[in-house]
């Protein structure tokens, strides 16, 4: 299974935000949206951060609420790698477990963020796949 799988089973919108942004704008379009995490973009639209809700609790826990008034870039995770839609969900679990990452941005052919896949969506995926395999593998053994 590859990554363009989940992109058209769960969309591909993408919150982003940039650097500058106060994290208290970012985390309100997330809880709005319903999302876990949102990608900061530089001017040019590349992806250069991830901002999750486990980073957000961090620092509040870290800074107490002042942590709302700081900008996205006090808390992003830096993005250490960038999957494309023809990346395999095995490969992108094992990049995710060894990067200590939840959250991967995606890019399309021509280099436009085009995505966002979560441990969560690989996990899920992963055992769809299986789910398959099992029923297949059910079907040859009693047909």
């Amino acid at each position: 299974m590859k990554v363009s799988d989940i992109l058209s089973a769960k969309g591909h919108f993408v919150l982003t935000t940039d650097r500058h942004t106060f994290l208290s704008e970012t985390l309100m379009a997330m809880v709005e949206l319903n999302f876990g995490a949102a990608v900061v973009v530089d001017d040019a639209g590349e992806p250069v951060g991830i901002i999750s809700e486990r980073g957000i609790a961090r620092a509040l826990h870290e800074v107490g609420a002042e942590a709302l008034h700081k900008t996205v870039e006090f808390i992003m995770e830096p993005v250490e790698f960038i999957a494309t839609e023809a990346s395999s969900v095995p490969d992108l679990m094992t990049q995710m477990t060894n990067r200590r990452t939840r959250h991967i941005p995606v890019v399309d052919e021509s280099g436009q963020l085009d995505g966002i896949v979560s441990i969560g969506d690989l996990v899920k995926a992963r055992m769809d796949e299986l789910e398959f395999d099992r029923q297949n593998l059910i079907d040859y053994v009693t047909h």
